[in-house]
């Protein structure tokens, strides 16, 4: 018997990293063909969607910085298409990204678009909303979603513009949640059945995952990332660590991860593990006494320098991990 999505947040994270190997070695094939159907995609005045499961299309983004050449489209998105209706799984960048993305739905199927999720507060996964609500789409997301979201999008769209260029990213703005969950919870919507997972703090406070229970796939956000590096910055890290052990257990048939192309259900361990290894490193360094300023140097994790953004973002991650490790010390 598969076991379920809901979190199992005791259970040791090396036992399923030796679980998710076997899984690993016994479907090279499965997965083989899961990167030749999800691979990357360039953006080219438009978002490309593939279908990878009954009803489910993904848009694979490149899996690097936001930049003028990829007008922010660093996250993939997505929609699955019910009986009666479509649930957008993410809206873009901005509401140039909304609207390619609407039109994408549109020359898939004529039913309506009946829900958009939001699985996170970041902006290349929320800027399109304005897109969406001005066709009375409800947006869906976790209350510290929508709390994120109104405390920090006005500087995370000041950041994207300069990072994206004010002319390619276009119109962005701000457009909240207009439904909130605070716990894990089922939904029949558009004539399937979903369930939002929340895990606690993983990423974010309120970040979750959404199973499409008749396909079997498990869009993650940003709990997954595929050969880059995650940003810890709001992050629990232990948390987060059983979350994606839950993950790698879990009865999905294959991930959507925020960053890099759909894979199994254990390469959720690859991401634990670049966690696990970042506390570790930055706590010898606090131990040994190294200050802060230097901690990005001694706390190298050289076996993951290959994905993509290590060189700024794993630097950035041992300063956030460095503070949370001497609060820690300090309150004792």
């Amino acid at each position: 018997m598969k076991r379920a999505i809901m979190p199992m947040l005791n259970r040791p994270v090396q036992r399923r990293f030796a679980k998710g190997l076997r899984a690993c070695s016994r479907s090279a094939a499965w997965l083989g063909l899961a990167l030749s159907v999800a691979a990357p995609c360039a953006f080219a005045g438009g978002i490309k969607f593939q279908k990878i499961a009954s009803g489910v299309f993904v848009a694979i983004a490149p899996n690097e910085a936001a930049s003028p050449g990829n007008r922010g489209f660093v996250s993939n998105l997505g929609f699955i298409v019910g009986r009666s209706g479509v649930i957008a799984v993410g809206s873009g960048a901005s509401e140039s990204q909304g609207e390619a993305m609407l039109s994408a739905i549109r020359a898939v199927t004529a039913r309506p678009v009946v829900l958009a999720i939001n699985l996170q507060a970041t902006p290349d996964h929320v800027l399109g909303n304005r897109s969406f609500v001005r066709r009375n789409v409800p947006i869906l997301a976790h209350r510290e979603t929508d709390r994120f979201m109104a405390y920090n999008c006005p500087t995370c769209i000041r950041n994207a513009r300069r990072s994206v260029g004010a002319r390619r990213m276009g119109a962005a703005g701000l457009a909240r949640p207009t439904r909130l969950i605070d716990h894990t919870q089922s939904l029949r919507v558009g004539g399937r059945e979903f369930e939002l997972v929340h895990y606690g703090t993983t990423f974010q406070a309120g970040s979750v995952a959404l199973f499409d229970k008749n396909s079997g796939v498990l869009f993650c956000g940003e709990l997954v990332s595929v050969n880059r590096v995650p940003d810890v910055r709001n992050a629990d890290l232990e948390n987060w660590q059983n979350a994606l052990n839950a993950i790698a257990g879990s009865s999905a048939s294959m991930l959507v991860p925020a960053h890099g192309p759909v894979v199994e259900p254990p390469r959720s361990l690859e991401s634990a593990r670049y966690l696990a290894d970042l506390r570790a490193a930055v706590e010898q360094a606090y131990e040994r006494g190294v200050p802060m300023q230097e901690a990005a140097r001694e706390a190298e994790l050289t076996g993951y320098s290959h994905w993509a953004l290590y060189a700024a973002q794993h630097a950035r991650n041992v300063h956030f991990t460095y503070l949370k490790v001497e609060a820690e010390d300090l309150a004792r």
